[in-house]
């Protein structure tokens, strides 16, 4: 292939766990390579090189792009000693951190909770982050985010103008491109409409212990709280166990999670802070009713589609469960328009928004 332009990516992440950060680089890497198979990015005129320091034994199915890994060190040091001796011009970074001595970069934050939400995080991890993020973001032709609130936020603790923040909200198709899995139901003795379920990694910043204490305050008979996405007692206020209404179930693959989701009450998203919040519009996309804080970015995503309530207020959680629980009406008001508020966003969208980012300041 004959090209004029290279863009190297920092591919570091493809060796991770999933996470909805990791998600959303898979899911604008997938699209741009699909923008490249159908000529709406000229494949003569650029090369995508996409760099890391070992990508492991299986590489995606993406054929147009190249895979380069090198470097002596891992993590943080390969980004910042490694990463800029093997990109030999324009980067984009997709995942928060980013070499901070790289002169042609655009990068990806994708919120502001090393600030927000301090004590979730380690010490040493958030002194880290409040290091390299201002200072990745300075450095930046243009910074791109997931929403409006992380824009604003962003600008404001990196000293960055906001003119230079660019929204690239995440997509929901993913949530639709497996069959679901029912055998997790029967795996965990759940039955269709007879739990609620919270997705996401473990940090106290989601709040799953006002989550669990709502849904055993609201009263409901054998409806359990249903944890996917990890088992770490300390979310639950340093506990060292986790409250009796509530299963963890750990990590499940995108077949079981759609299963999950379709069968599941709703979904309780209660987080203090979040940079876009993927599981509720995963669960819309899958006609799953949410309850999600009124924070930060949370209505941009769900809109007139999902019951608000107050992260810090246990009660009006309980009372958001109520509601959903006893009123059918309102269930089948917040599956229909959960699934046309879902339509507003998709990966195709914020691929486009990322490669003309990247045409204006990186060509």
């Amino acid at each position: 292939m004959t090209s004029g332009k290279t863009l190297f990516i920092n591919a570091r992440f493809l060796t991770e766990p999933m996470t909805g950060l990791q998600r959303s680089g898979i899911e604008i890497l997938s699209e741009l390579h699909a923008m490249l198979d159908e000529g709406e990015i000229d494949a003569q005129q650029w090369r995508f090189v996409l760099l890391a320091p070992d990508f492991g034994d299986e590489l995606p199915d993406w054929p147009r792009f190249e895979f380069k890994a090198g470097g002596i060190f891992r993590s943080h040091l390969w980004e910042q000693l490694s990463l800029p001796r093997l990109a030999k011009g324009p980067l984009l970074c997709l995942k928060n951190t980013a070499p901070i001595r790289h002169t042609q970069l655009i990068s990806m934050i994708h919120d502001a909770l090393v600030w927000e939400q301090p004590d979730s995080y380690s010490i040493s991890f958030g002194r880290l982050y409040r290091f390299l993020l201002p200072r990745v973001a300075r450095r930046s032709r243009v910074v791109l985010t997931p929403s409006k609130n992380s824009a604003d936020l962003l600008s404001e603790r990196t000293s960055v103008p906001r003119n230079r923040f660019v929204v690239v909200s995440n997509g929901h198709e993913h949530a639709l491109r497996t069959n679901s899995d029912t055998s997790v139901l029967e795996k965990h003795s759940l039955f269709s409409g007879k739990y609620l379920i919270a997705v996401s990694s473990h940090m106290k910043n989601k709040n799953f212990y006002n989550a669990a204490r709502a849904v055993r305050e609201a009263k409901l008979s054998n409806i359990p709280l249903v944890v996917v996405g990890g088992a770490n007692p300390e979310v639950f206020e340093g506990s060292n166990e986790l409250p009796d209404n509530c299963r963890t179930i750990g990590r499940v693959g995108d077949s079981a999670l759609r299963a999950l989701y379709e069968n599941s009450l709703g979904l309780i998203f209660p987080s203090f802070h979040e940079g876009f919040g993927l599981p509720p519009l995963e669960a819309m996309a899958l006609g799953c009713p949410v309850i999600v804080s009124q924070t930060s970015s949370l209505p941009e995503v769900c809109g007139d589609a999902a019951l608000y309530c107050n992260p810090s207020d246990v009660s009006d959680i309980a009372r958001q469960v109520s509601r959903l629980a006893n009123d059918r009406g309102l269930v089948a008001e917040l599956k229909q328009k959960g699934l046309a508020q879902a339509k507003k966003f998709s990966w195709r969208t914020t691929a486009r928004t990322v490669w003309k980012a990247v045409e204006e300041n990186l060509s």
